[in-house]
């Protein structure tokens, strides 16, 4: 029996430490650039980081913009984290920084 809660903690650990790593590096890498800051080598810089690779890139927003989006994955199904940056005429014009997830 003592075995199991030993198990059972170390899952949880393991749980809690993935989710807040996700965070970590989702906040890292918005914190990292600032309206103004040019987006040369942005989404290498992401994929660096850690950010999943198939859930991140550049997508067109419209004529004089576009949004470079990177996904962290944390433990529960569906927990992401998102750092969302918007390129207008070459430089970053707007940061967002969101979670979501299938259990909220």
């Amino acid at each position: 029996m003592k075995r199991f809660f030993v198990i059972l903690a170390v899952i949880a650990m393991y749980l809690s430490v993935s989710e807040l790593n996700a965070k970590r590096k989702a906040d890292e890498m918005c914190g990292s650039v600032k309206p103004g800051d040019e987006t040369t080598g942005l989404l290498e810089r992401g994929l660096a980081l850690g950010a999943r690779t198939k859930a991140s890139g550049w997508t067109n927003y419209d004529g004089n913009s576009r949004k470079v989006g990177f996904t962290y994955t944390g433990f529960a199904p569906g927990s992401d984290f998102f750092c969302i940056i918007t390129e207008t005429n070459g430089v970053v014009s707007a940061i967002d920084l969101r979670q979501s997830s299938l259990i909220n």
